[in-house]
């Protein structure tokens, strides 16, 4: 069962993506899909599958940004993997490298024993490396976040955390680009309490529009649940659609 906050998150990041597509004609509009899929059998069938997508509108000083992630995996007919994580940004540009930020981000992992996980706040974010000539770009940021989590079978807990992250990518050479990204989350009252991601990607162009990617992830979280592991990782090829 979805629950009301979960649908929250997603209705915000599909109007702002609604919005993003269908506002003023003299903007910016870049979309990227990574599609994987894998199935064997023999001695065993294994099935997995994942989803990445993200948007970005640029209109005058405003950027809003939507990321959507699933991944999915079952063997003999069991499922082990089923996770989801929805994301909307917005940043207003006060400089050419300095902006305010506000996030909205729902998680959902059928395995992690959490129903789920949803944060929003404001923030600040920072572009360190931006030179159009430059092939390395970097950009760091930061944000207070009111955290509402939901146990299975618990009553659901909301505390204050703080957010912080960092985006990276090099273009060494012309068709193969490498992308980081990571952050990190604790509960500001109790530090003991974090989660730590890191998504590293590989992409190879073979045309304007399509591209060959690996991407490794891993979720690292310090205190969890009796039963469930620390440290979730995810790597996954997939074919990459950009316009």
């Amino acid at each position: 069962m979805i629950h009301k906050l979960e649908k929250l998150a997603l209705s915000a990041v599909l109007v702002a993506g609604l919005v993003s597509i269908t506002s003023a004609k003299e903007t910016e509009l870049k979309t990227k899909t990574e599609i994987g899929y894998m199935n064997s059998t023999g001695n065993s069938e294994v099935s997995t599958g994942s989803v990445l997508f993200d948007a970005e509108k640029i209109i005058d000083k405003h950027t809003i940004k939507t990321h959507y992630e699933w991944y999915y995996s079952e063997e003999d007919g069991t499922e082990n993997k089923n996770k989801m994580m929805a994301k909307l940004n917005y940043l207003y540009e006060v400089s050419k490298k300095f902006s305010f930020d506000y996030i909205v981000q729902g998680e959902k992992d059928k395995k992690s024993g959490f129903d789920y996980k949803i944060f929003t706040g404001p923030g600040v974010h920072y572009k360190v490396i931006d030179e159009k000539e430059n092939p390395h770009k970097l950009s760091i940021g930061a944000n207070i976040v009111v955290e509402r989590d939901k146990p299975d079978y618990l009553d659901a807990e909301t505390y204050t955390a703080f957010l912080a992250n960092e985006q990276y990518s090099w273009d060494f050479s012309k068709n193969i680009k490498f992308t980081q990204d990571l952050s990190y989350r604790t509960d500001v009252s109790d530090t003991d309490i974090f989660n730590v991601t890191a998504n590293f990607g590989l992409e190879n162009k073979m045309n304007k529009y399509f591209s060959l990617g690996l991407n490794y992830k891993i979720d690292y979280t310090n205190t969890v649940l009796p039963g469930i592991e620390n440290t979730d990782k995810i790597f996954t090829a997939s074919l990459i659609f950009t316009y």
